[in-house]
Protein backbone atom coordinates (compact mmCIF):
# COMPACT_ATOMS: atom_id res chain seq x y z
CA UNK A 1 0.00 0.00 0.00
CA UNK A 2 1.03 3.58 -0.70
CA UNK A 3 -0.21 6.82 0.82
CA UNK A 4 -0.06 9.58 -1.78
CA UNK A 5 -0.50 12.95 -0.10
CA UNK A 6 -0.73 16.33 -1.80
CA UNK A 7 0.09 19.32 0.40
CA UNK A 8 -1.95 22.50 0.51
CA UNK A 9 -4.16 24.72 2.63
CA UNK A 10 -7.90 24.08 3.04
CA UNK A 11 -10.53 26.67 2.15
CA UNK A 12 -11.60 28.65 -0.92
CA UNK A 13 -9.18 31.46 -0.07
CA UNK A 14 -6.22 29.22 -0.95
CA UNK A 15 -7.83 27.05 -3.63
CA UNK A 16 -6.01 28.32 -6.73
CA UNK A 17 -2.73 29.42 -5.14
CA UNK A 18 0.75 28.15 -6.00
CA UNK A 19 1.05 26.60 -2.52
CA UNK A 20 -1.98 24.39 -3.26
CA UNK A 21 -0.58 22.62 -6.29
CA UNK A 22 -0.34 19.43 -4.17
CA UNK A 23 -4.12 19.52 -3.69
CA UNK A 24 -4.56 20.04 -7.44
CA UNK A 25 -2.40 16.97 -8.04
CA UNK A 26 -4.57 14.80 -5.76
CA UNK A 27 -7.72 16.04 -7.52
CA UNK A 28 -6.22 15.07 -10.88
CA UNK A 29 -5.14 11.61 -9.61
CA UNK A 30 -8.59 11.16 -8.08
CA UNK A 31 -10.26 11.68 -11.47
CA UNK A 32 -7.70 9.65 -13.43
CA UNK A 33 -7.81 6.60 -11.14
CA UNK A 34 -11.52 6.96 -10.28
CA UNK A 35 -10.87 7.29 -6.52
CA UNK A 36 -13.29 9.58 -4.67
CA UNK A 37 -11.47 11.71 -2.10
CA UNK A 38 -14.36 12.38 0.27
CA UNK A 39 -13.72 10.47 3.50
CA UNK A 40 -12.60 12.39 6.59
CA UNK A 41 -9.80 10.54 8.39
CA UNK A 42 -6.72 11.69 10.32
CA UNK A 43 -7.32 15.42 9.79
CA UNK A 44 -7.38 14.72 6.03
CA UNK A 45 -9.74 14.16 3.15
CA UNK A 46 -8.87 10.73 1.81
CA UNK A 47 -9.87 8.27 -0.87
CA UNK A 48 -9.11 4.55 -0.97
CA UNK A 49 -8.59 2.66 -4.19
CA UNK A 50 -5.95 0.98 -6.29
CA UNK A 51 -3.43 1.69 -9.02
CA UNK A 52 -3.10 -1.57 -10.89
CA UNK A 53 -2.76 -4.25 -8.21
CA UNK A 54 -1.48 -1.87 -5.53
CA UNK A 55 -3.76 -0.41 -2.86
CA UNK A 56 -3.42 3.34 -2.48
CA UNK A 57 -4.78 6.09 -0.28
CA UNK A 58 -5.01 9.57 -1.80
CA UNK A 59 -4.88 12.27 0.87
CA UNK A 60 -5.30 16.02 1.25
CA UNK A 61 -4.19 17.03 4.78
CA UNK A 62 -6.52 19.68 6.23
CA UNK A 63 -4.14 20.84 8.97
CA UNK A 64 -2.78 23.79 6.97
CA UNK A 65 0.60 23.47 5.31
CA UNK A 66 2.87 24.09 8.31
CA UNK A 67 1.31 21.24 10.30
CA UNK A 68 1.05 18.67 7.48
CA UNK A 69 3.14 16.23 9.49
CA UNK A 70 0.36 15.72 12.07
CA UNK A 71 -1.98 14.36 9.40
CA UNK A 72 0.68 12.32 7.59
CA UNK A 73 1.86 10.66 10.84
CA UNK A 74 -1.73 9.78 11.76
CA UNK A 75 -2.33 8.25 8.29
CA UNK A 76 0.96 6.33 8.46
CA UNK A 77 0.01 4.82 11.83
CA UNK A 78 -3.62 4.12 10.88
CA UNK A 79 -2.78 2.34 7.61
CA UNK A 80 0.38 0.74 9.08
CA UNK A 81 2.71 1.71 6.23
CA UNK A 82 6.42 2.49 6.35
CA UNK A 83 7.73 5.99 5.62
CA UNK A 84 9.07 4.69 2.29
CA UNK A 85 5.46 3.86 1.27
CA UNK A 86 4.47 7.51 1.48
CA UNK A 87 4.70 9.84 -1.55
CA UNK A 88 4.30 13.56 -0.86
CA UNK A 89 3.43 15.97 -3.69
CA UNK A 90 4.18 19.64 -3.12
CA UNK A 91 5.21 22.97 -4.65
CA UNK A 92 8.89 23.89 -4.97
CA UNK A 93 10.26 27.39 -5.63
CA UNK A 94 13.72 26.05 -6.51
CA UNK A 95 12.64 24.57 -9.84
CA UNK A 96 10.99 26.34 -12.80
CA UNK A 97 7.20 26.56 -13.09
CA UNK A 98 5.72 23.33 -14.37
CA UNK A 99 8.86 21.25 -13.86
CA UNK A 100 8.55 18.01 -11.89
CA UNK A 101 11.23 16.25 -9.84
CA UNK A 102 11.00 12.82 -8.23
CA UNK A 103 13.12 11.79 -5.21
CA UNK A 104 12.89 8.86 -2.76
CA UNK A 105 14.05 10.90 0.25
CA UNK A 106 15.89 14.08 1.29
CA UNK A 107 15.68 17.24 3.36
CA UNK A 108 12.96 19.88 3.59
CA UNK A 109 14.62 22.39 1.24
CA UNK A 110 13.01 25.23 3.20
CA UNK A 111 9.48 23.89 2.66
CA UNK A 112 7.52 24.18 5.91
CA UNK A 113 5.09 21.38 5.07
CA UNK A 114 7.89 18.92 4.33
CA UNK A 115 9.76 20.08 7.43
CA UNK A 116 6.66 19.28 9.51
CA UNK A 117 6.46 15.79 7.97
CA UNK A 118 10.15 15.07 8.66
CA UNK A 119 9.68 16.10 12.30
CA UNK A 120 6.45 14.13 12.79
CA UNK A 121 7.73 10.94 11.14
CA UNK A 122 11.24 11.39 12.55
CA UNK A 123 12.36 10.27 9.09
CA UNK A 124 13.42 11.71 5.73
CA UNK A 125 12.79 8.41 3.94
CA UNK A 126 9.53 9.26 2.20
CA UNK A 127 9.08 9.87 -1.50
CA UNK A 128 8.72 13.35 -2.95
CA UNK A 129 7.18 14.58 -6.14
CA UNK A 130 8.06 18.27 -6.38
CA UNK A 131 6.18 20.56 -8.74
CA UNK A 132 8.06 23.67 -9.75
CA UNK A 133 6.48 27.07 -9.18
CA UNK A 134 9.57 29.26 -9.71
CA UNK A 135 10.68 32.17 -7.54
CA UNK A 136 9.02 35.55 -6.99
CA UNK A 137 10.20 38.64 -8.79
CA UNK A 138 12.51 40.98 -6.87
CA UNK A 139 10.61 42.82 -4.19
CA UNK A 140 7.79 40.31 -3.76
CA UNK A 141 7.86 38.30 -0.53
CA UNK A 142 7.99 34.51 -0.78
CA UNK A 143 4.86 34.21 1.39
CA UNK A 144 2.84 36.54 -0.86
CA UNK A 145 4.14 34.69 -3.91
CA UNK A 146 3.20 31.16 -2.82
CA UNK A 147 -0.21 32.33 -1.55
CA UNK A 148 -1.11 34.01 -4.85
CA UNK A 149 -2.46 32.38 -8.04
CA UNK A 150 -0.30 31.40 -11.02
CA UNK A 151 -0.14 33.87 -13.86
CA UNK A 152 -1.58 32.67 -17.16
CA UNK A 153 1.70 31.39 -18.62
CA UNK A 154 2.74 29.58 -15.42
CA UNK A 155 -0.69 28.02 -15.05
CA UNK A 156 -0.49 26.58 -18.56
CA UNK A 157 3.00 25.13 -17.88
CA UNK A 158 1.94 23.62 -14.55
CA UNK A 159 -1.26 22.11 -15.96
CA UNK A 160 0.70 20.48 -18.79
CA UNK A 161 3.11 18.83 -16.34
CA UNK A 162 0.33 17.80 -13.94
CA UNK A 163 -1.04 15.61 -16.75
CA UNK A 164 2.09 13.46 -16.39
CA UNK A 165 1.45 12.69 -12.71
CA UNK A 166 -0.64 9.50 -13.15
CA UNK A 167 2.12 8.10 -15.36
CA UNK A 168 4.85 9.12 -12.88
CA UNK A 169 3.02 7.74 -9.82
CA UNK A 170 2.35 4.46 -11.64
CA UNK A 171 6.03 4.27 -12.53
CA UNK A 172 7.14 4.82 -8.90
CA UNK A 173 4.80 2.06 -7.70
CA UNK A 174 5.60 -0.47 -10.44
CA UNK A 175 9.24 0.23 -11.29
CA UNK A 176 10.72 2.12 -8.33
CA UNK A 177 12.43 5.45 -7.85
CA UNK A 178 15.66 4.85 -9.78
CA UNK A 179 13.84 4.01 -13.01
CA UNK A 180 11.32 6.83 -12.51
CA UNK A 181 13.98 9.45 -11.79
CA UNK A 182 16.12 8.45 -14.77
CA UNK A 183 13.09 8.40 -17.07
CA UNK A 184 11.06 11.39 -15.96
CA UNK A 185 13.50 13.79 -14.29
CA UNK A 186 15.79 13.63 -17.33
CA UNK A 187 12.96 13.75 -19.82
CA UNK A 188 11.40 16.77 -18.13
CA UNK A 189 14.79 18.50 -17.86
CA UNK A 190 15.41 18.03 -21.59
CA UNK A 191 11.95 19.39 -22.45
CA UNK A 192 12.65 22.50 -20.33
CA UNK A 193 15.81 23.24 -22.34
CA UNK A 194 13.95 23.45 -25.62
Amino acid sequence: MYIIAGLGNPGKKYQSTRHNVGFQAIELLSIHFNISVDELKCMSLIGRGSIGDTEVVLAKPLTYMNKSGLAIKCLKDFFKVSSSEIIVIYDDMDIPPGSVRVKPSGGAGGHRGVESIIQSLNSREFGRLRIGIGRPETGQSEVDYVLSPFDEIQEKLVNEKLKLLPEIITSIINRGYNYTMSTYNQRISLSEKK
